[in-house]
């Protein structure tokens, strides 16, 4: 299929267009979702309003930056629903960053309304938006991050693992992981094996126990013990979300060889990062809530999917098409998962 010059610029207003509009939709039925639906909504809602009375005077748990995004949300308005749309606007802001930095890694011909599908389709990223909510607002940032690392922009990769870190503490864990991006894809794979083998076993706690108590730094206990106060769930160790995470990965290696040829070294790139940010689940996730150490790795797979259908070795004709289709496909998900917890 080609196109004018005309004709692409008509195009491309046409998504910019349709993206907006989507976007305040679901904005729209995010921020009136019901507060006692079966996620963390009424968790939000009422440390909405306990800034709102403490203002300056709180010193609770949560990370800096949101506490300060929510204190601006608190003076463009009181109504809760505003902070709802508020969060749910910044979330997609880093995301568009996100993708920004994803599009020129690729160097190629990209669409951000393509990316958008993908994340709609993703269940992560609607719990991002109603459910773990600081964690899904540091999510697009901790990846950003690594993807600057990987690019050589090491200054670039420190303030936003920073920032992130401003709105959930736990991506600091990424800075250890990263420098694997430098080693070959090949040894890569072993040392993401040997890892995974090592989580189900019990190697990797007593590895961080060693070194934890070996330093005096206290991470083990924790990590171990976080929230160990009667409110426990997905402790330790969980066959299913250990077989989902490396699904993925084997999915992704084995898609290798129907990318374009001059860019699997490009989408390699993408499986590391997506490996990279397992391992922190594969060595961190012997505690409470282990879940939590995986929500990155799992956020990511969208955005390697995207970069997959991109890179894509089929015909240009057929990928414009299957765009649209996954579009209706993806919005209409995502919709549903909302009218779900509005019913």
């Amino acid at each position: 299929m080609n196109y004018t010059k005309s004709g692409l610029s008509n195009i491309k207003i046409f998504n910019y267009f349709l993206m907006v509009l989507l976007f305040f939709y679901s904005s729209y039925e995010i921020s009136i979702r019901p507060l006692y639906s079966p996620d963390d909504t009424y968790s939000y809602y009422s440390f909405f309003n306990l800034l709102n009375v403490l203002g300056e005077n709180y010193d609770g748990r949560f990370e800096f930056l949101f506490v300060k995004l929510t204190r601006i949300s608190i003076y463009i308005s009181e109504n809760y629903k505003v902070y709802f749309a508020i969060l749910f606007f910044c979330l997609n802001l880093f995301y568009i960053v996100l993708y920004r930095a994803v599009k020129k890694t690729l160097l190629v011909n990209t669409s951000i309304l393509l990316f958008f599908c993908f994340l709609f389709l993703s269940g992560w990223y609607y719990t991002s938006a109603v459910n773990g909510i600081r964690q899904g607002l540091a999510t697009p940032l901790a990846i950003l991050s690594v993807i600057y690392f990987t690019n050589k922009k090491y200054i670039k990769s420190l303030i936003f693992i920073a920032i992130s870190a401003g709105f959930h503490l736990s991506t600091v864990l990424i800075i250890p992981f990263v420098f694997f991006t430098k080693i070959r894809y090949k040894n890569f794979v072993y040392v993401f094996a040997l890892c995974a083998l090592f989580y189900p076993i019990g190697v990797n706690e007593l590895i961080v126990k060693f070194i934890s108590d070996l330093l005096g730094i206290g991470v083990y206990e924790s990590i171990k013990y976080y929230l160990d106060n009667g409110l426990q769930g997905w402790i330790g160790f969980h066959s299913i979300l250990f077989i989902y995470s490396i699904f993925w990965f084997i999915i992704f290696h084995l898609s290798r060889r129907f990318v374009i040829k001059d860019k699997v070294i490009i989408f390699e790139k993408f499986i590391m990062i997506y490996g990279i940010l397992c391992m922190i689940y594969f060595i961190f996730g012997f505690g409470n809530f282990s879940n939590r150490y995986a929500f990155t790795a799992w956020c990511f797979i969208p955005i390697v999917q995207y970069v997959f259908f991109q890179l894509l070795s089929i015909n240009k004709t057929l990928k414009f098409c299957l765009s649209y289709f996954l579009l209706i496909i993806s919005f209409f998900i995502f919709m549903l998962r909302i009218r779900l917890i509005l019913s």
